[in-house]
């Protein structure tokens, strides 16, 4: 595919931040993958809008301020992440359900409009990110049964997410760029 990644300092759901990296990158952006995850458990009745606002913020501002910095660009690529946790039951995680299912709507919506996306459902990530750094989130996982990605299988689950961001009937043509 030949890359290359500029990395800057700041947050997606930040349109400025999102900007200022536009402007820095060496070569036209082909594509987009968003892995924002944020956590403030809290049950439902005790969680405060503030806890809703920062664990949204990153997935659902984040989507929406890169969608739409880069609407004019010819993108390969728009991969969002979302969790296994919308699938099954985690107490305390409304808000990040909520967040998740919103980029699993997101992907629809940029179909709708003839753009790539994909979404990937994420599991916990053995050996990398919060939950190895969390021992407690860890063992409560573990306890309940939950199935563990390990970053192999998850840097490929990225490339499938890769190559398949474009809905049926505009599938890629043969030198990779989105066509219909």
């Amino acid at each position: 595919m030949g890359c290359r990644e500029t990395s800057i300092r700041g947050h997606a759901q930040n349109p400025s931040d999102i900007e200022r990296a536009i402007l820095a990158a060496p070569a036209p952006i082909k594509g987009v993958i968003h892995l924002a995850m944020q956590l403030r458990d809290a049950s439902v009745l005790d969680m405060t809008y503030a806890q809703w606002v920062e664990v949204l913020a990153p997935k659902v501002d984040g989507a929406w301020n890169l969608h739409r910095a880069l609407g004019n660009e010819t993108l390969d690529f728009f991969v969002l992440t979302s969790s296994l946790s919308t699938v099954y039951y985690q107490p305390g995680q409304s808000n990040y359900n909520a967040a998740n299912t919103f980029m699993e709507a997101f992907c629809q919506y940029r179909h709708t409009l003839g753009l790539p996306a994909s979404v990937l459902k994420v599991a916990p990530i053995e050996g990398v990110g919060f939950v190895p750094e969390n021992g407690e989130a860890r063992r409560k996982l573990k306890a309940q049964g939950h199935w563990f990605l390990d970053e192999r299988a998850l840097l490929e689950f990225l490339e499938l997410g890769i190559w398949n961001s474009f809905p049926v009937g505009l599938e890629r043509d043969d030198d990779g760029s989105g066509g219909a």
